[in-house]
């Protein structure tokens, strides 16, 4: 899964979306998530654990 596929179904702007995951909008592009997980040295059940609750915080603001 891509930010670009996160960011549409949760109807956020590509920039906050790169601030929850910790990274620029072009660091993104072209990447799935698992492979910016890796980049940032980070294991992936966490991060998309992270990234879910996060969302879920962002969606009811």
């Amino acid at each position: 899964m891509t930010p670009g596929f996160v960011a549409r179904a949760w109807h956020l702007p590509p920039d906050d979306l790169s601030a929850l995951l910790g990274a620029q909008s072009s660091a993104l592009r072209g990447k799935t998530l698992a492979e910016i997980a890796e980049l940032q040295n980070r294991p992936l059940a966490p991060y998309l654990a992270e990234l879910g609750a996060a969302l879920a915080i962002q969606s009811h603001d």
